[in-house]
Parts: C-alpha cells; sequence; structure tokens
C-alpha cells in the first residue's frame, strides 16, 4: 500500500455520488480525503468490521462478496471506476456483511466517518444523492436474491450474458474477457454447471465462444423469456 498524489476537487467531482455538491464542500472533503493505491488481491474490508470510511474507486476494480456456511465465496457484485462502497457504515454503526477485496490493482481514495458526516450537514445535496445510491444498491440486491431462488442455472446465466453484452461496430452483442469461473461467481453455480449451460447454448446457435470472448447471436432473447420449454434440462 502506497500513498499517492494530492486529492482535488475535480477527481472527488468525478465520482458520482459527488458531482452535485458545492465547490465549498469539495474543498473541505478533499481536506479530510486519502488516496491510496492497491495491489490485486488486497483486503479492503473483511465481513463483521465496523466501516468507518466511505470508499471511492478512481482506478482498478474491487469484488464485493460473502461467504457461506461453508466458506464458498459468494460473488455479490464487482465495482469499478468511480463506483463507491462503506457507504452503509456511514448511515449506522453496524458490522458489515460482506467483504471487499481489490481484483486488480487499484487506487481508493478513502474519507472518515466523521469527516463525511460534518459534509452531510452542510451540503443537502450530498444526503440526497448518497440516499439514492443506498435504494439503488438495495434494489441491485433484491434483484440478485430473487433470481438466485427463483431462475435455473440456465436462466441465470443467459440473463448474465444479456446485461453483460456490449454492441461493437457492426452491432452485434459480446462479452469480452470472461471465464466460466467469473459467471459461476456471479451466477452462484459451479464451474462445471456454467461450462454445460454455455456448451448447450452454443449447440444452440445463441452464442459463439472465441476464447474468453463470447458473441450473442440471435435468439438468445427469446431463450430468456422462455427456456422452460428447452428440450435441454440442466439440473441445478
Amino acid at each position: 500500500m502506497a500513498s499517492t498524489a494530492k486529492v482535488s476537487n475535480l477527481l472527488l467531482q468525478n465520482i458520482p455520488l459527488f458531482s452535485m455538491v458545492s465547490e465549498a464542500t469539495l474543498s473541505l472533503l478533499v481536506l479530510s480525503t486519502i488516496r491510496e493505491k492497491f495491489p490485486k488481491g488486497h483486503s479492503i474490508i473483511t465481513a463483521g468490521e465496523h466501516t468507518n470510511n466511505l470508499y471511492m474507486l478512481i482506478s482498478g476494480e474491487v469484488k464485493i462478496f460473502m461467504n457461506d456456511k461453508k466458506k464458498k465465496e459468494i460473488l455479490i457484485t464487482k465495482l469499478k471506476k468511480g463506483d463507491f462502497f462503506g457507504h452503509m457504515g456511514l448511515l449506522d454503526n453496524s458490522r458489515g456483511l460482506a467483504s471487499v477485496t481489490t481484483t486488480e490493482d487499484a487506487e481508493i481514495l478513502f474519507l472518515s466517518k466523521i469527516e463525511f458526516n460534518k459534509c452531510l450537514k452542510k451540503d443537502p445535496n450530498l444526503v440526497l444523492e448518497l440516499l439514492h445510491t443506498t435504494v439503488h444498491y438495495l434494489r441491485a440486491a433484491d434483484t440478485k436474491i430473487s433470481s438466485l431462488a427463483l431462475l435455473s442455472v440456465y436462466e441465470r446465466v443467459i440473463n448474465f450474458l444479456i446485461k453483460a453484452a456490449k454492441i461493437v461496430d457492426d452491432k452485434r452483442a459480446y462479452v469480452d474477457e470472461v471465464s466460466r469461473q467469473d459467471i459461476a461467481e456471479v451466477v452462484g453455480a459451479s464451474r462445471e454447471m456454467v461450462g454445460k449451460v454455455l456448451t448447450s447454448l452454443e449447440m444452440k446457435g445463441v452464442i459463439q465462444i472465441h476464447g474468453r470472448a463470447i458473441i450473442l447471436c440471435r435468439g438468445i432473447d427469446s431463450l430468456a423469456e422462455d427456456n422452460s420449454s428447452s428440450s435441454i434440462r440442466l439440473n441445478n
């Protein structure tokens, strides 16, 4: 872990949470914000700890995850540049339920709970942005829980591919640089089961697999809507 350059108003303003706050508030925040670099695999937060900082990503990536009773890792989400975490700890004194670890070399801004709360009292826009973001994360968590509870692995993999897909110049949708293990962590299934689902989708002609890239073909949307009638049965 190594300290880097100072924090500027512009750097904080690029974080969505602070995009609408006043210059005066940004100047106060800058004085209390620390900027540090972390290597891949570094633990930022461990489940069960009190969160005493707001953490903001300015480069790299982190994963937020939990472990079940068998110590199996359950991925909740991955965050990139502009995202932030630890904000729930700013609202109460409860212990965090999830852990956060860097999945790439990352640079992170830290703002203490005490200093953040001072600014909350001075700038109402910051309060509104925090509440909006908290609701967004809660809805995303509800969606993930519902998906894990109600959908089959087959459905969850299809939904993941559709949501993660990007459009290239020729208007084909593709998912780049994703491994079976990456997908397995997101959908809550084994790597082997994800491999079976991807193989079956490729045989149906709705995806093409090229190394770590997956191209989505016409017809995958209909499978997402009506895969219950599929002749392929994959047990969870």
